[in-house]
């Protein structure tokens, strides 16, 4: 008996180690092979909303959502995800309890986990979903994470997930962060953050530190408004193919705002810079720009100076600094843009 019971406990744990074998090879595969990477990264979000998730099961049916009925599920709030190249979503509520399992449409109540995963078309707008609102904790989930007040936030590949507590005091942050993890770990591909980042210097004058909670890419008028309010008639030409990002230096009394703006070619570029100081500068700004390369600065009416300058196809502005500090910081930005160009 105990032979046999030893020889079942051997076939048992060959098995459960060729289980293990056949997933190591799918993760391989997935790393190595382009056309598996591929497949693994075109999953449709509800393929990560498994039956269980860190001891949490899955109650109702999943919902799925793509741009045209988007605004169904989230009225109010599909501007943000709209902005960029999203694709469809999926949404599931977990519960401790595997009893509330229901194969209908369910709506959530108090103490269950809302999950909601959105794939966008690619991986630069995942991040940028993400930094929309960057604020909190920053747990080590996917490629990056933010979690406050039971409520996590994270992106990896050209996914963008939320984990969500509804209404429970007690804050189960360590399950809200398994729960996040399990997905993260179950999405196998991970993606470039956007380009645009890295001419982002550390420090501005080696004084004004970076916010890391404060960098905002994005793409539209809309999302730019958002964040902070430039004009009206969208001075700066943004639509759904320029790239932007915008960043938040630690000064007092008040943070030091930068603007990036990268357009197909030179030519949109100078137009944007163009009709941009048309609507923000007055007719006698200090420094006037030489050619369309130099800076132009102006001190506004609340005593802070705003700027701008090209760089090819680049856009830089530069606002709320002090006057007697902007000439050094969009000469440090063209150096450093220069320098990471080449």
């Amino acid at each position: 008996m105990i032979k046999r019971g030893r020889m079942f406990f051997h076939s048992a744990s060959s098995t459960l180690f060729l289980f293990y074998l056949m997933w190591v090879d799918v993760c391989v595969a997935a790393i190595v092979n382009p056309t598996q990477n591929n497949i693994m990264n075109n999953q449709p979000p509800a393929f990560f909303l498994s039956d269980t998730l860190a001891g949490y099961s899955r109650i109702g049916a999943i919902e799925t959502y793509q741009p045209h009925n988007l605004y169904e599920y989230m009225n109010g709030g599909a501007e943000l995800y709209l902005a960029y190249a999203f694709e469809d979503m999926a949404v599931g509520y977990y519960a401790l309890d595997p009893h509330k399992k229901s194969d209908s449409i369910y709506a959530g109540t108090e103490g269950d986990v809302l999950v909601e995963i959105f794939r966008m078309k690619n991986a630069e707008d995942a991040y940028g979903v993400y930094s929309d609102d960057a604020t909190g904790e920053h747990p080590d989930i996917g490629q990056d994470a933010c979690y406050a007040s039971g409520f996590l936030r994270f992106w990896k590949g050209r996914y963008f997930v939320k984990v969500l507590i509804l209404i429970d005091h007690n804050e189960p942050r360590d399950s809200i962060l398994a729960i996040g993890k399990a997905i993260a770990d179950s999405i196998l591909t991970t993606g470039s953050r956007p380009e645009l980042l890295r001419f982002l210097p550390k420090k501005l004058n080696e004084t004004f530190p970076l916010i890391r909670d404060r960098v905002t890419y994005f793409h539209t008028e809309n999302s730019l408004n958002k964040i902070y309010y430039v004009a009206d008639g969208n001075p700066f030409l943004l639509n759904a193919k320029t790239e932007a990002v915008f960043a938040e230096y630690q000064a007092q009394p008040k943070p030091i705002k930068v603007l990036i703006i990268r357009y197909d070619d030179t030519r949109l570029a100078q137009n944007a810079r163009d009709t941009f100081e048309k609507a923000y500068f007055s007719e006698s700004a200090a420094n006037p720009r030489e050619d369309s390369t130099s800076f132009r600065m102006e001190t506004l009416e609340d005593g802070y100076a705003a700027a701008i300058t090209r760089q090819e196809n680049l856009l830089i502005g530069c606002f709320d600094a002090e006057s007697t500090a902007m000439q050094s910081i969009m000469k440090q930005f063209w150096d450093h843009i220069h320098q990471q160009k080449n």
